[in-house]
């Protein structure tokens, strides 16, 4: 593949990375001041992030070269003005074998937000995904317990003394556990994520990047043990 001389900005990066050309088409044409130009449209490829891009640049024909083209235009635009994002880091889609097709999509969408800095919406998809998983699994309901591991009981009423049931996200965390596609620090882990997601959804909370970051590596494992680990087998 080519790649182009000078590096330009990438709406993923956020910042000017080396990218490759995937596609090039040139097109001449006379200008009765300017005499013969060159049109060339590209689609390009961050080495950074593999993010896609698509970039024109014109000039004279008789000076080919990138740096000496009279203009370029870029699309994704590049951001005016643009000043560093303290804490902010691109992440990198990680790669799922046998996660169901709209659940990776969803992943994918949340990953994109991250990129983005779309903070509270990313927190609200991460939500989402874990609510997605459990609806994929077929889990409704669970029971909900205390921090200590017990379950928690019905205080009054006919109830009292019985499991509470609740059809609520936590409640279906904790049946990934009941169920044993979880371990209970794994499904308490993924409390403080939906606690996170809550925040961002009902009290509009911007959580901190460190956090959604974290968020992420957390539902990745968990479509690693719920959808990649038991696909494996290791041969006598």
């Amino acid at each position: 593949m080519e790649k182009l001389e000078d590096k330009v900005f990438c709406f993923r990066c956020k910042s000017e990375t080396n990218h490759e050309v995937l596609m090039k088409y040139k097109q001449k044409y006379s200008h009765h001041d300017k005499g013969e130009l060159l049109d060339i449209y590209n689609t390009i490829r961050c080495l950074g992030c593999d993010e896609i891009a698509f970039l024109h640049i014109y000039g004279p024909e008789n000076k080919p070269d990138y740096m000496h083209f009279e203009a370029y235009h870029h699309f994704p635009e590049e951001t005016k003005n643009l000043k560093p994002i303290p804490g902010f880091k691109v992440v990198v889609n990680k790669e799922f074998n046998y996660v169901p097709k709209h659940i990776l999509e969803l992943y994918d969408e949340v990953i994109t937000a991250q990129n983005m800095d779309l903070l509270i919406l990313c927190s609200a998809g991460i939500r989402t995904l874990i609510e997605a998983v459990c609806i994929e699994l077929g889990i409704e309901k669970g029971k909900l317990y205390n921090n200590d591991g017990s379950v928690k009981n019905h205080s009054k009423g006919n109830l009292k003394g019985t499991p509470i049931i609740s059809s609520s996200l936590e409640g279906k965390i904790y049946s990934l556990f009941e169920k044993g596609y979880l371990v209970w620090e794994q499904a308490n882990i993924l409390q403080r994520v939906r606690d996170i997601g809550n925040k961002a959804v009902h009290e509009i909370e911007v959580p901190p990047r460190k956090n959604i970051r974290k968020s992420i590596a957390i539902i990745e494992h968990v479509l690693e043990i719920i959808y990649e680990l038991h696909k494996y087998r290791i041969d006598d």
